[in-house]
């Protein structure tokens, strides 16, 4: 963040500077009158474990230690207690920074004898995603309510805060619930604010882990302890936000602007649902890639619009890979399937190792047609997650749309050892055999395809010519019209559906079929051929020899109705009406 920005993201939670205690503390003190006269500070910093965060915004300053997130202390009796609680926690100290470093990310201070204050700087908005729910902006310190008890329990609660923000949230979840028994074992000693804290805690980490009800009840189990603390009021109204209820929501954050939290969380928030201005969180916050992938998750229902800002937060943060996922997602959408797959490969280099990524990327390739790429990249794929049979599945698809039908078969049958269920493995095996002319054989392994969901216009049609060549009439009819029903609009299927219906004497529908394969642009001389045999099976004589007329005319072949016996689709009925419409049409002249 910027220079600007820090003094903003401070007043969020209250702290002017981490540093400058005396006055905030002072006045925090003056509000609880019950918790006795104000220990004057001596600030003194220490620093805790780096944490493995996402790679900061390049408006911030870079940190020489590598990220660590930094403590400041008040008292030595202070320091000794969160240098053995980070021991504990397997957090081993790093290099010292100066006193008002806007790094220092936590604070605990001494505010009366047996009550500390923990703070925490918000850090930055998240950066939502356009293919994923939104997420709110969270607070993961109690803000200006004291933790009441001893040295030992703030430096432990102030660790449990490090291991969440650090991602740690099994062991965070343990330090708290700890400190929870332990004081539940003191009944009548400890305050109740003491167990809102911990409930506020325990609900974020629950919030964290995706378990949204049981962080409903515990923040507001924390609440009816300790009705004002806005960090539960605001972490109640996330949950809200998370759950999509936006009145519920949105009422928990004007109750806590009356708490005190300031506005740039709240307006962050409150823009998702529309509320708030977007002004308002840019001049907050200013031009980062969170606002602007804010800006454009708004007008992400337009994302020819919303392109430019998802391009700009991610030229802004290269090394963010939630950036460069919008900007894929983005570019798949927009159908720029080679734009998409080049920012996939700059995600590959952040995270080399994610399978998923060179899937993305072989995906996006195979969509712009450069198949042999695609293939390769499946391959990285297969080598990073030999178990996943989807990049055998991808490459077997690629072998197929290449002709290489053995290769083909070969890759689908590896996937179905890996994947019983894989249904789209048995389609490409049915592809291969119906290419090879094995109609029985390819019948049953669409129907396998089927069965295990894949559904699609193609495998019905492939189908139905399998079940048509075998002569299983009603069923090739019947997937010939769930083909058509899925989107299929090639007049060949109306063509081939006409001969089947003609076969079953269904010449009414046989006719429509055939009208059907005329109009689709398939003006070829079998087609009028079909069309005459349909009109005339429905007493239309007339119609018929002008049809089949044009079906000579088009290809003499038909001129000879002994040719057509060898001809694929025709059988004995059929050829047999086509011999009638040619004597008549002898007879006439």
């Amino acid at each position: 963040m910027n220079q600007r920005q820090i003094p903003a993201l401070a007043a969020l939670f209250l702290i002017a500077s981490l540093v400058a205690a005396g006055l905030l503390l002072s006045q925090a003190v003056q509000e609880r009158p019950a918790f006795g006269p104000t220990v004057t500070p001596r600030p003194t910093l220490i620093p805790a474990s780096p944490l493995p965060s996402p790679t900061p915004p390049p408006t911030a300053t870079p940190d020489p230690a590598g990220g660590a997130a930094y403590i400041i202390a008040t008292d030595t009796h202070l320091i000794e207690s969160v240098r053995e609680a980070l021991a504990a926690a397997g957090m081993a100290d790093e290099a010292v920074v100066l006193e008002d470093d806007p790094r220092a990310h936590f604070s605990l201070r001494e505010v009366d004898p047996g009550s500390y204050l923990v703070t925490a700087v918000a850090g930055e908005p998240p950066l939502l995603r356009l293919d994923q729910p939104p997420v709110p902006w969270e607070i993961d310190a109690p803000l200006i309510t004291p933790l009441p008890g001893t040295p030992d329990e703030a430096a432990r609660y102030l660790v449990a805060l490090l291991l969440l923000r650090d991602g740690q949230v099994t062991q965070s979840r343990e330090q708290v619930r700890a400190l929870r028994i332990e004081a539940a074992r003191r009944p009548g000693e400890v305050p109740s604010t003491a167990f809102a804290l911990y409930d506020f805690t325990l609900a974020r980490l629950a919030a964290a882990e995706g378990e949204l009800t049981t962080a409903l009840e515990l923040y507001s189990q924390s609440i009816r302890r300790s009705p004002d603390l806005a960090a539960s009021i605001v972490g109640r109204g996330n949950v809200y936000f998370r759950l999509g209820d936006a009145n519920a929501a949105l009422a928990a954050y004007e109750q806590a602007v009356g708490l005190g939290v300031e506005t740039p969380l709240l307006d962050f928030n409150q823009a998702v649902f529309g509320v708030a201005t977007l002004q308002a969180v840019e001049e907050s916050l200013g031009e980062t890639p969170a606002v602007l992938t804010l800006r454009a998750y708004i007008n992400r229902d337009e994302l020819a619009t919303a392109l430019p800002d998802l391009q700009a937060a991610a030229q802004m943060a290269p090394n963010l890979p939630d950036a460069l996922h919008n900007l894929a997602f983005a570019y798949d959408q927009l159908e720029r399937p080679q734009d998409s797959a080049r920012v996939y490969a700059d995600l590959i280099v952040l995270r080399p190792d994610d399978p998923q990524l060179y899937i993305a990327r072989g995906l996006a390739l195979r969509r712009a047609g450069e198949l042999a790429e695609a293939y390769d990249v499946f391959g990285e794929a297969a080598d990073l997650a030999p178990e996943n049979a989807q990049p055998l599945l991808e490459q077997a698809e690629i072998r197929l749309e290449q002709n290489d039908l053995r290769e083909a078969q070969r890759l689908a049958e590896e996937v179905l050892i890996l994947d019983p269920e894989a249904g789209r493995a048995y389609a490409v095996i049915g592809d291969v055999l119906l290419a090879g002319e094995a109609y029985r054989e390819a019948s049953v392994a669409y129907d396998d395809a089927i069965r295990l969901g894949v559904e699609t216009a193609e495998v019905y049609a492939n189908r139905a010519w399998s079940r048509h060549n075998i002569r299983a009439m009603v069923g090739a009819v019947r997937d010939y019209r769930q083909a058509i029903v899925l989107g299929a609009g090639n007049p060949l299927l109306f063509y081939r559906m006409g001969f089947a219906l003609y076969d079953l004497g269904q010449y009414a529908d046989a006719l429509e079929a055939a009208t059907g394969a005329v109009n689709g642009d398939l003006e070829e001389g079998d087609t009028y051929a079909l069309l005459a045999i349909c009109l005339d099976a429905n007493f239309l004589r007339d119609e018929a020899e002008r049809a089949y007329q044009e079906a000579i005319r088009r290809d003499e072949v038909f001129a000879d109705p002994d040719a057509l016996v060898d001809r694929p689709l025709w059988t004995i009925g059929s050829v047999s009406r086509a011999r009638t419409i040619l004597l008549r049409l002898d007879e006439d002249g």
